[in-house]
C-alpha cells in the first residue's frame, strides 16, 4: 500500500484518485515515488530568479524621486501614485527574493503585492477624475 500524498491514508500504488479524500493524483503513487527524491532536491534549489525585481524596484525608486509623475507632487495627494509604485515593487522584491521557503507566505504577499496594485490603480483613477472635474468647474 501506498500514502495519499493530500490526505496520507493508504491507497493502492496504481491509484490516480484517493478514495478517502477524492483528489485525483497527476500520477499514480508509485510513479510519483520514484519522482519524489527528485522534487525534493528540486525545492532545495533556490530558484534564480534574476535582477528583473531588482530593476524594477530601482525604476520605481527613480520614478518616486523624479518629477515627472501621473499625479504632479502636490503634498499628499501626489505622493498616491510614489507610493503605490514603490509599495507594488517592494513586495515583488520580496515575493520573489523568498524563493520557495514558504509557498504559503510566497503566495500571500503575492496577493498583497496585486491588491496594492489593483487599490493605486483605483486611487490614481480617481484623483485623475477628480482633477478633471476639478478643471473643468474652473474652467467654464
Amino acid at each position: 500500500m501506498a500514502k495519499c500524498p493530500f490526505c496520507a491514508e493508504d491507497i493502492a500504488p496504481a491509484a490516480v484518485k484517493c478514495k478517502h479524500c477524492g483528489e485525483w493524483l497527476s500520477q499514480p503513487v508509485a510513479a510519483r515515488a520514484g519522482n519524489a527524491r527528485q522534487e525534493v532536491q528540486a525545492l532545495d534549489k533556490p530558484k534564480d530568479q534574476g535582477v528583473l525585481p531588482y530593476v524594477l524596484l530601482g525604476l520605481a525608486v527613480l520614478y518616486a524621486v523624479s518629477p515627472i509623475d501621473i499625479i504632479p507632487d502636490v503634498p499628499v495627494v501626489g505622493w498616491f501614485d510614489d507610493f503605490f509604485v514603490v509599495a507594488a515593487a517592494a513586495l515583488n522584491v520580496l515575493q520573489h527574493g523568498m524563493g520557495q521557503q514558504n509557498r504559503l507566505l510566497v503566495q500571500i504577499v503575492g496577493l498583497l503585492k496585486w491588491g496594492v496594485i489593483a487599490v493605486g490603480a483605483v486611487l490614481i483613477l480617481l484623483v485623475l477624475l477628480l482633477g478633471a472635474v476639478i478643471i473643468k468647474l474652473f474652467s467654464s
